[in-house]
């Protein structure tokens, strides 16, 4: 089943003070990064950003998040684009994602699991790295309309398979390596 990339850059980065999709590390932005992680894995991979942001991102295929409701409305927004392939989802904040994490989820793709997805050393699934197969997305579509727009939520009460997460996630400067603050 395809399976296609989206990159929630929407959020408001207020306790990061900038734009997080737009940091330099490894000498290029850190959409980019996560978009060349992703593209051996995906067919397409799409940017979900609010309105005011679409300049930052006049190269890439965008999904307009019109909700700007958090993660949850980023992924309904590309559900209603295409509701018949998977949606890997990563976090633009997600510090150290590589092509290997990308990889560790699709070798898990599986039609018995609704959703793929890490998880910390106390078991919390993380959301915004995982991938949503459309199984899940009569489940997502249902607690979002109810209210619930916590990814988290949805995928707790779902068969994921789960892998054990070594990943870094930054909300502020501090939070990044020596060598890439700005």
């Amino acid at each position: 089943m395809q399976l296609n990339g989206l990159i929630l850059c929407g959020g408001q980065s207020s306790r990061f003070g900038s734009d997080k999709s737009q940091v330099i590390i490894d000498n290029m932005p850190q959409y980019l990064r996560i978009k060349n992680a992703l593209l051996p894995y995906c067919q397409n991979v799409f940017i979900s950003c609010r309105a005011e942001q679409t300049h930052l991102f006049e190269q890439e295929q965008i999904i307009l998040d019109t909700q700007s409701a958090g993660p949850m409305s980023g992924l309904i927004t590309a559900i209603a684009h295409n509701n018949l392939c998977g949606w890997l989802l990563v976090a633009c904040d997600w510090l150290n994602v590589s092509g290997k994490h990308i990889e560790q989820l699709c070798a898990h793709r599986n039609p018995k699991y609704p959703a793929v997805c890490y998880e910390d050393e106390q078991q919390r699934k993380q959301p915004l790295l995982s991938i949503y197969e459309p199984s899940i997305f009569d489940a997502v579509t249902t607690s979002y309309t109810q209210g619930n727009k916590s990814l988290k939520s949805v995928l707790d009460t779902a068969n994921c398979y789960c892998l054990n997460s070594p990943l870094l996630f930054f909300n502020r400067v501090d939070d990044l390596p020596p060598n890439d603050k700005p």
